[in-house]
C-alpha cells in the first residue's frame, strides 16, 4: 500500500490528482487541510508514513508580498514537518515556468523549490520540481 499526501487537494490540480490517485489500486490518499499548516507538528502527523507528498498548495493571485511570503512559508513549514517525521518521502513540488521571471510568484516558487530540494539533499529524500505552464 502506498500512501500519498496532497497539499492543495481542493484546488483544480489537487482535485484531479486526488480523484485519479483515489482509484489507483493499493494507494491511500491523505488530504492535507489548510488547518494543518498552522503548526509543523500538526502537518508532520499527517505526513508520517507517507511514501510521497504532492505539494500543490500555493497562492498565485493577490498582493505581491503576500504571494511571495505565503508560498515560501508553505515550503518552509512543509520542510520542517518533514524533518519531524522519520520518513523520507518523495516530494513533488508544483512549480511554474514563471521561475525564470522576476515576479513575486516566480521568485516564490523558485525559493520554495530550493527549500524542498535542500530538505531532500539533507534527509536522503527524493525531490521532483514539476514545472507547470
Amino acid at each position: 500500500m502506498k500512501t500519498i499526501a496532497i497539499t492543495g487537494a481542493k484546488g483544480l490540480i489537487g482535485w484531479h490528482a486526488r480523484a485519479w490517485l483515489s482509484v489507483q489500486p493499493e494507494t491511500q490518499v491523505v488530504r492535507v487541510p489548510k488547518t494543518a499548516w498552522t503548526a509543523p507538528e500538526a502537518l508532520a502527523g499527517l505526513l508520517e508514513g507517507c511514501d510521497a507528498v504532492v505539494h500543490l498548495a500555493a497562492m498565485n493571485r493577490g498582493a505581491a508580498d503576500d504571494i511571495y511570503d505565503i508560498n515560501v512559508r508553505l515550503a518552509e513549514t512543509l520542510a520542517e514537518a518533514l524533518r519531524r517525521t522519520a520518513g523520507t518521502p518523495h516530494v513533488l513540488h508544483s512549480s511554474s515556468t514563471q521561475v525564470e521571471r522576476g515576479n513575486p510568484y516566480g521568485r516564490s516558487k523558485r525559493e520554495a523549490g530550493r527549500i524542498l530540494s535542500d530538505w531532500a539533499a539533507k534527509s536522503g529524500g527524493q525531490f521532483t520540481d514539476m514545472i507547470l505552464p
